[in-house]
């Protein structure tokens, strides 16, 4: 089969790492574009549609009239990854989401919890759960006193990242307060994209004040060698040296269905520790690592206490299988299994 994911490839090797394994074809594109031949249709952002803009209402009516036709002959599958837009949920956005989930014949959930909701919503489609797969074809392993020197952080520091980016004013918060009470001398903070402070002021001048107090936050608050803030996007070597000199892992995260980059630690075999919300909490538990509520100190502290008793070696070593079916070789075999049973039915 040929299978048509609209939009262009992500920079996220999310995909790539499922489409290497599958039998089936994977094309990228637009679904006005007729000279696109594909057997059946998977969305998995619905933004990306739009490329990443949010659709007017004409273009919303146009999307409504092209799945109503497509899907009379092509079976489309939806792979739940948010439950809203991470960055500006509206109105318009929202109904971009139902119109994929009405004429969507299949969804793949990433966790237990997305489907038993959807489920209940939505008992006239076909659901599944296909977990996201490790990252074994992406990104580079580097030994981690390599990493430390070759971003400059002094290999006795303990290193505490907060991979991806960090959205919202909230998940900088959790992030630094989660810092700021482990209890280690010799501690580093390292975020690959950290969230810039923007102040609320709401007279002229805002975008000087700005650029003001971020100058003070980056350049006399958070110093090396206690943090190392990157604030742009990093390249796969550059965020494959990050992740390679950490020692513990936190996921940022505070209000969220999904996360990556749990699955980015589990393919580095990194001791890790995240928020009790979405599936983020289901898969942080079925591995056994320490869950707590964002907004709760005591919570937190008792996460802490768990994740500093966690022996990485050990820990892995005793999750051999629960890895082995995360190989996306295993989860290609599934997505074409389900896709294969769409288009059947």
């Amino acid at each position: 089969m040929k299978i048509l994911i609209p939009g262009k490839p992500d920079v996220n090797p999310y995909l790539k790492e499922i489409t290497t394994y599958s039998r089936h074809q994977w094309l990228y594109g637009n679904l006005e574009d007729t000279s696109l031949e594909f057997d059946a249709i998977n969305i998995h952002w619905p933004e990306a549609i739009f490329n990443w803009e949010t659709p007017s209402v004409e273009q919303l009516e146009a999307l409504e009239k092209t799945l109503h036709r497509l899907t009379m002959k092509f079976p489309l599958v939806y792979t739940r990854h948010d439950e809203k837009n991470n960055f500006a949920e509206n109105y318009r956005l929202k109904k971009l989401r139902d119109i994929v989930i009405r004429y969507a014949k299949g969804i793949i959930h990433l966790g237990k919890l997305s489907k038993d909701n959807f489920q209940r919503k939505y008992p006239d489609k076909i659901h599944t759960i296909i977990a996201h797969p490790l990252y074994i074809n992406s990104y580079l392993r580097f030994p981690k006193h390599f990493a430390k020197n070759k971003l400059g952080i002094p290999t006795e520091r303990v290193v505490i990242m907060a991979p991806g980016r960090i959205r919202h004013s909230e998940e900088r918060k959790m992030v630094l307060k989660f810092f700021k009470l482990l209890p280690i001398n010799n501690k580093t903070l390292l975020a690959s994209r950290m969230k810039p402070f923007r102040t609320i002021w709401p007279y002229r001048g805002k975008t000087r004040i700005n650029k003001i107090i971020n100058k003070i936050w980056r350049e006399f608050l958070f110093t090396p060698p206690k943090y190392y803030f990157f604030f742009t996007f990093s390249s796969e070597e550059k965020l494959s040296l990050m992740i390679s000199a950490c020692d513990l892992l936190i996921i940022p995260r505070t209000n969220i269905l999904n996360s990556g980059t749990f699955f980015l630690g589990l393919s580095f075999e990194k001791i890790m520790v995240g928020p009790d919300v979405g599936n983020i909490s289901e898969h942080l538990k079925q591995f056994n690592f320490p869950v707590f509520r964002p907004r709760s100190r005591t919570s937190m502290q008792k996460a802490i206490d768990e994740v500093m008793a966690i022996n990485a070696h050990n820990h892995y070593n005793s999750l051999t299988k629960e890895l082995g079916d995360l190989h996306p070789k295993k989860i290609s075999n599934l997505y074409d299994q389900f896709l294969q049973l769409i288009k059947q039915s």
